[in-house]
């Protein structure tokens, strides 16, 4: 992944539509880092697409309430269900922790 600003717009190297919210969520940190504000991202695909899209306040909305979510389940200490796609768990670094309590 290639993280470059270009006058405050980020542009990622694309490898899925997970990366969405990927991309966001660093908007938003250096939004609240470097105090500026990010209008649009860019994403290019492995196979040389391009995808540029702003950073519109949806987008802000639906990271934001998944981080709370997330921090939930930190707070209960709950595990997130594991996946469907098996496939994504040989490259996973808690795969171990994963199969054995999921």
């Amino acid at each position: 992944m290639v993280l470059r600003f270009l006058s405050f717009s980020l542009l990622v190297v694309h490898k899925g539509r997970h990366q969405l919210a990927q991309v966001v969520a660093y908007a938003l940190a250096v939004e609240e880092t470097l105090k500026v504000t990010v209008d649009e991202a860019v994403m290019i695909s492995v196979n040389g697409g391009l995808t540029r899209f702003k950073i519109t306040p949806w987008l802000r909305n639906w990271i934001i309430n998944e981080l709370g979510s997330l921090r939930s389940m930190i707070n209960r200490q709950e595990l997130p269900k594991p996946t469907i796609d098996k496939a994504k768990c040989s490259a996973c670094f808690y795969r171990s922790i994963c199969l054995k309590y999921g």
